[in-house]
């Protein structure tokens, strides 16, 4: 059984999982539960847990959070989400973005899919300038736009997840010939092939890690998040 979350409105879908959660849990009180962050996933994790048996329950519940922030997450997940809906475990697979080709593989397996959008703050912030300054390489342009954001309302995890939309379709553009290809809209795949030129790929694949690692550090309460993408954008 494979349920999918995601989106960046965080609370809501923090609040959505919790309540899966209890309710799992109250029907299986005796089930493992297991929960792998993208840091601790391993491809042999999947197949060991869709035919192993639990330790009390014969059942358990597995919480898979950022898995798909790898290429190598994203291709064992998508290869094996028939064998996970098929499978008698529960497998609750949570990420900020899923893109359109992931998602149509996915959806067709899935037990619940469920997508949690922020609204637009009264002032109406627009990202894509904060993109485009990534995209750019403009270090300072980007720094101003970052602090723009935050003046607007903006949550650190909507602009973190500005930066890491850019960077990962900056790293589409570089793989695939077409959008269609990368399952995304024309314009913006146009940019970021444009983009792509600023960055090598190692840059662009150590930009995602780095992204991926400050997300995961900043909600265990390492520091603070928007202090991390500040740091970041000085770097580039």
């Amino acid at each position: 059984m494979l349920f999918v979350y995601h989106g960046q409105d965080v609370a809501s879908r923090k609040q959505a999982t919790e309540k899966l959660r209890s309710s799992l849990l109250k029907k299986r009180p005796e089930a493992e539960v297991f929960e792998i962050d993208t840091d601790e996933f391993s491809p042999g994790d999947i197949k060991e847990l869709v035919s192993s048996r639990g330790l009390f329950e014969d059942k358990y519940v597995v919480f898979l959070f950022h898995v798909l922030t790898t290429e190598e997450g994203e291709q064992v997940i998508l290869e094996q989400a028939k064998d996970l809906a098929a499978a008698e475990h529960v497998f609750v697979l949570i990420e900020d973005d899923i893109d359109k080709k992931s998602l149509k593989r996915l959806k067709k397996h899935t037990e619940a899919l469920q997508e949690f959008t922020a609204g637009p703050p009264a002032s109406e912030y627009k990202p894509f300038p904060l993109s485009d300054a990534y995209g750019k390489r403009a270090k300072k342009p980007a720094w101003l736009e970052l602090q723009a954001g935050i003046a607007a309302g903006q949550r650190a995890e909507s602009l973190h997840g500005v930066l890491a939309w850019q960077t990962r379709l900056m790293l589409l553009a570089m793989e695939c010939d077409s959008a269609k290809e990368a399952g995304v809209s024309a314009y913006p795949f146009k940019k970021a092939r444009g983009f792509s030129k600023n960055f090598s790929r190692d840059e662009l694949e150590d930009n995602f890690r780095r992204l991926v690692q400050s997300y995961h550090e900043a909600h265990r309460g390492q520091y603070k998040l928007t202090d991390a993408l500040e740091q970041f954008l000085l770097e580039l």
